[in-house]
């Protein structure tokens, strides 16, 4: 026999649903207000960020430093000519003839450059740019390719002038050759002389003889000697514009084992503009640290193809501070 539920039953049952639902309403009371705290806690955040940044912007103004800005979103690591360029700051950065040790640049032809910065919060870029009324991108006798270099120090005290013994600087290193190599194909001697001859490439394809189509197989290779050797010179396989590199004084350039940095450049309207990117920090010892908030120097380098720029016949810069972004 169904008997119905009593009076004092049903009590409790209505007093214990109303307890129930109390604590759900608090929870969820609780939830909202933790959500919206997260919410003025990182607005808070954001505009003590943004106004940390201003400051430090004006101070970089006021002083002659390069002031890193934080943007959102994609970091235009290769794209010299990316909007996002627009907000970064210009600081003017003279140079001067090297005329320190041999082979010295008689000349001057290029006075100053350009030199902005951008940071993601993960990734670092730099745009230098400056005036060239003329595109060199070939090498030959007595032919030059245009180029740009930026160095930072590895120690504190190192000297602008490629630093000095164990006083490190890292250099970054862009030409407009390679830039051609990465945007087209491994610029040959073909391509300057179409009607050069070679009568034999052992185990090569041909003729005619274009690096790499022609020496797919291994045995070819050791023909190609500077290849062979390993110069990165001699390298018909880049990936990259951009080479790292490692020196402590005048004559002791080094190529990095490992690279990071991607960059692109374009010509146009009578300008060179180049990018550098990079992440802030990596694991390699010999590579600069950047990081959000912190200060350090760069300077830069430019050659100038059609005056006769190669090697130690550069222009270069003094120290320039610089500020990133927190």
């Amino acid at each position: 026999m169904r008997t119905d539920t009593t009076p004092p039953e049903r009590e409790q049952r209505r007093g214990l649903a109303l307890y129930l639902g109390g604590i759900a309403v608090c929870v969820l009371l609780i939830g909202i207000g933790a959500v919206w705290g997260n919410v003025h806690y990182t607005r808070t955040l954001e505009r003590s960020r943004a106004r940390q940044a201003e400051r430090v912007r004006a101070e970089c103004a006021e002083r002659g430093a390069l002031f890193v800005a934080r943007i959102p979103g994609n970091l235009p690591a290769t794209d010299p000519q990316d909007d996002a360029w627009d907000v970064a700051p210009v600081l003017e950065v003279p140079l001067q003839r090297q005329a320190l040790t041999m082979p010295m640049l008689e000349q001057a032809s290029v006075a100053r450059v350009e030199l902005q910065a951008l940071t993601d919060g993960s990734a670092i870029a730099f745009r230098v740019s400056w005036e060239d009324p003329t595109q060199d991108t070939h090498v030959d006798a007595g032919r030059f390719a245009d180029g740009v270099a930026l160095q930072f120090p590895l120690t504190r005290n190192a000297a602008f002038t490629m630093g000095d013994r164990d006083q490190l600087v890292q250099i970054l290193h862009w030409t407009a050759l390679w830039q051609l190599d990465v945007d087209e194909h491994f610029q040959d001697v073909q391509d300057l002389h179409p009607n050069m001859w070679v009568d034999l490439y052992w185990f090569a394809e041909g003729p005619p003889w274009r690096l790499p189509d022609s020496f797919q197989d291994p045995r070819s290779l050791q023909w190609l000697v500077g290849y062979s050797a390993g110069n990165p010179l001699s390298d018909f396989r880049r990936r990259s514009p951009i080479e790292e590199l490692v020196a402590e004084g005048f004559g002791t350039l080094t190529v990095q084992p490992r690279a990071v940095a991607t960059g692109r450049g374009v010509w146009s309207d009578g300008r060179w503009r180049v990018v550098f990117s990079r992440p802030l920090a990596t694991d390699d010892p010999l590579d600069y640290r950047f990081w959000l908030g912190g200060s350090g120097k760069v300077s830069a380098a430019v050659w100038d193809g059609s005056h006769g720029n190669v090697g130690g016949r550069k222009h270069y810069s003094n120290w320039v501070d610089f500020e990133v972004s927190p």
